[in-house]
């Protein structure tokens, strides 16, 4: 009986400290900041940014390939955009607006939908 009880406080505790990125994390976070508030990331990848010529990590929480996974990216050691709550659908979305060519404020107010429907 002591062991399942053990094993819900940990489950419990678990969850109340680690929390989703896309409630806890903000922009100007640094890494370390991040790691104490959701804990280590599922997957690490860096991606070129053709525009300023930086790369840029980002730390993926969550099944890459499921609805719900969520992305924190930086520039250096910092936060430098929201949280994307569900990169499954954030791909999709980059992909769909290639196709139709989005400005950028649509691409924007996608995103911004996006996230305020993914992060509950």
């Amino acid at each position: 009986m002591k062991k399942i009880l053990l094993f819900i406080f940990f489950i419990l505790t678990t969850s109340l400290i680690f929390g989703q990125p896309c409630k806890l994390v903000k922009r100007g976070m640094t890494k370390l900041e991040v790691l104490k508030l959701v804990g280590n990331p599922t997957e690490i990848d860096t991606i070129p940014d053709m525009e300023s010529k930086e790369l840029r990590v980002v730390w993926q929480y969550g099944d890459v390939m499921q609805e719900g996974n969520q992305r924190v990216q930086f520039t250096g050691n910092v936060v430098d955009s929201d949280v994307i709550a569900d990169g499954k659908k954030f791909e999709e979305l980059i992909v769909l607006c290639q196709r139709e060519q989005c400005s950028d404020e649509e691409v924007i107010k996608m995103i911004k939908q996006l996230n305020e429907a993914s992060c509950k």
